[in-house]
């Protein structure tokens, strides 16, 4: 089989998959591609190569045994919330242009340093545009292996009113760092959020004129001015005109 093509079919066990391929005439190379699924935490499998010429006229002429060692390890990353009474990352309500911190807390529990970033979605609201009210800081960084869970802000700072009840707007992606250049994607993990932000709203009762009628001297006398009419305390300062 000095000048013949040989043909080596590859059978497997366990996770790792290999592909029929047809080689190089003889004293040239020839790269085999072996594929390794992340099934369980299986860590051992075998390749048995199977080697003869591509008319397979004598049959199988070479067989051998290759091991294959993989450590096999699951992406673990753990995120604790200040959650709300429905299970959301809850912001309560507040007024338009205030703000509210929450704090997330991220772990990896995984063997190996991974990265996570945090997106913004639409979601879904009844007012407002949500690519503003909310800011994570850190927005991304990586997480070291079996370290202490690592702080992250989510600041709500709506610039008009917001109303959103446990919808799933942020978006944690979990990033393998051992996976290719840049890393690759393993995981989106939503958490949701309840926020809402309102306007101050209030009447004036009675409208001006404002008309206490006969007083008798030295009684007194009062109408009801602003009738608070939102969701929220507010301050009132009434000063004479001209003051």
């Amino acid at each position: 089989m000095q000048d013949e093509q040989v043909k080596k079919t590859w059978e497997s066990t366990n996770t790792c998959q290999a592909r029929e391929a047809v080689g190089e005439a003889a004293g040239r190379d020839k790269d085999l591609e072996a594929v390794f699924q992340k099934n369980g935490l299986s860590s051992v499998c075998f390749l048995l190569p199977q080697v003869s010429e591509t008319e397979n006229i004598l049959g199988i002429v070479q067989a051998e045994t290759i091991k294959v060692s993989v450590e096999v390890d699951d992406v673990n990353l753990s995120i604790n919330t200040p959650e709300g009474p429905d299970g959301s990352l809850e912001f309560g309500t507040i007024n338009v242009l205030d703000h509210k911190k929450q704090v997330l807390s991220l772990q990896n529990k995984g063997l190996y340093d991974i990265e996570y970033s945090f997106k913004l979605t639409t979601g879904s609201a009844k007012r407002g545009d949500l690519e503003s009210p909310f800011t994570v800081r850190p927005q991304r960084a990586v997480l070291k292996a079996s370290r202490p869970p690592v702080k992250v802000e989510v600041l709500f700072h709506p610039t008009t009113e917001v109303f959103l009840e446990s919808k799933p707007i942020l978006l944690c992606q979990v990033i393998d760092l051992k996976s290719g250049q840049g890393g690759e994607t393993v995981a989106t993990i939503p958490v949701r959020v309840s926020a809402r932000a309102v306007y101050s709203k209030y009447s004036i009762e009675p409208a001006s004129p404002i008309d206490f009628g006969a007083v008798v001297k030295g009684t007194k006398k009062s109408h009801v001015l602003i009738v608070n009419k939102g969701a929220l305390n507010f301050k009132v300062l009434i000063r004479k005109a001209g003051v």
